[in-house]
């Protein structure tokens, strides 16, 4: 049996239930056939804006309401949901996602993101009762407490259709990208996640090309730490990241794009400053600055340092390598900093090499689960591009393009 409804990705959604639920289906169906009438309950009654179809004795629709007012994207069924909601039967999960608004999931995940409706609205360009309006009926339909009020955020069912609707949200957006880019220039918006030392140099060279090869791409920078931007893009609130490697996320592939040192950056008045080398027993004896234990780049330090057996002392711990090098270069304490951190520009400060230090891996991260869309594949491509072109004139980089094993991830 094929309906006859306007086009919706929640239709397809409802569908792909039916599919994982056969038997209840098609028991419905037969039920349906034997009785030869219509069952008002499941099928809902039908009105002279929906499309209707007779099947053996069955009246149904499925279409846009009249009392819409024209809202696009949202397919609805006059189906008594009070009654829907008491059963277990599959008809129940069916008729919730027939009805849902694409407008509702941006509400929820606007609260979600911002932890009040006040907030939310804001960010919608709307008032606070239209993000209630859309967030309730929501809740109502899926029979779930979905945001806790008090705090303004998720419950663990409202997490569940949230981590959903961004996945729907991010798919109805690749959709149209694709398409359009089979009839015409690739278009698309992107959201990129960049760690600092890298946005600093790429980003402009990565802007430049993209106006120039791919003008119809549109394009948002992100620039966060890798401790931040894999929290995004596991959620899809960005569509890839340049990051500090290894990540160990599974839902997280990873390629790697450039090698770099790590090196000291230490004020001219510094005891370590007085040679252009310095050994990690040499570092151990004075106090530094380091990244957060827990952060990729720490560990690799402590790696490091525990090889040749000794331990560091942190005069203090700073999430964000850029803002270390800032405090190095104004005198505050020694800070351990990649390659591509060191200022051009000359200061009361000295660029001191480490002996037997691994490299920092910077690599690009993608979703393992979501397809990439045209545009996002574009973005990637120009990133390679502009790393191999640009890398190689900042001293302590080397490209690479290997993907990483997943045994490293």
């Amino acid at each position: 049996i094929t309906p006859t409804i306007p086009a919706s990705p929640i239709w397809i959604l409802s569908v792909s239930l039916m599919i994982s639920r056969p038997h209840a289906w098609r028991e419905r169906i037969r039920s349906l056939h034997q009785n030869g009438k219509s069952d008002r309950r499941f099928w809902g009654t039908t009105d002279r804006f929906s499309p209707q179809r007779q099947v053996k004795g069955m009246t149904w629709r499925l279409g846009f309401d009249s009392t819409n007012r024209g809202c696009r994207g949202t397919v609805v069924s006059s189906v008594n949901h009070a009654m829907v909601h008491r059963s277990n039967s599959f008809h129940r999960y069916v008729t919730s996602f027939i009805t849902m608004d694409l407008r509702q999931l941006h509400a929820l995940l606007a609260v979600a993101e911002h932890q009040s409706f006040s907030a939310a609205a804001r960010a919608l360009h709307t008032v606070q009762s239209n993000v209630s309006t859309h967030v309730a009926p929501l809740e109502n339909q899926l029979g779930s407490v979905l945001i806790e009020r008090s705090r303004g955020e998720l419950t663990p069912e409202g997490e569940i259709v949230a981590a959903r609707a961004r996945r729907i949200l991010s798919e109805l957006r690749s959709i149209e990208d694709d398409l359009v880019s089979l009839r015409d220039d690739v278009s698309g918006h992107v959201r990129l996640g960049v760690i600092g030392t890298t946005a600093v140099w790429l980003v402009p060279a990565l802007l430049d090309a993209l106006a120039r090869d791919y003008p119809r791409v549109e394009i948002t920078i992100i620039e966060a730490t890798t401790t931040s931007l894999i929290p995004q893009l596991v959620s899809e609130r960005i569509d890839l990241a340049i990051v500090n490697l290894p990540v160990g996320d599974p839902d997280v592939d990873c390629r790697t794009l450039f090698e770099e040192d790590r090196v000291l950056i230490v004020p001219d008045d510094h005891p370590l400053a007085t040679d252009d080398r310095a050994s990690w027993h040499d570092l151990s004896q004075h106090e530094i600055l380091l990244p957060p234990v827990g952060t990729g780049f720490r560990d690799e330090i402590d790696a490091d340092a525990r090889r040749v057996r000794v331990s560091l002392n942190a005069k203090a711990e700073v999430d964000g390598l850029r803002l270390m090098t800032s405090l190095a270069t104004r005198g505050f304490a020694p800070a351990i900093v990649p390659a591509s951190a060191v200022p051009t520009s000359s200061g009361p400060w000295c660029r001191v090499s480490i002996d037997a230090s691994s490299r920092r891996i910077v690599g690009l991260a993608l979703h393992r689960r979501a397809a990439p869309s045209a545009s996002t594949r574009v973005v990637v491509d120009e990133i390679v591009t502009v790393i191999t072109d640009e890398a190689p004139a900042i001293t302590g980089i080397s490209t690479a393009t290997a993907a990483i094993p997943s045994s490293e991830e």
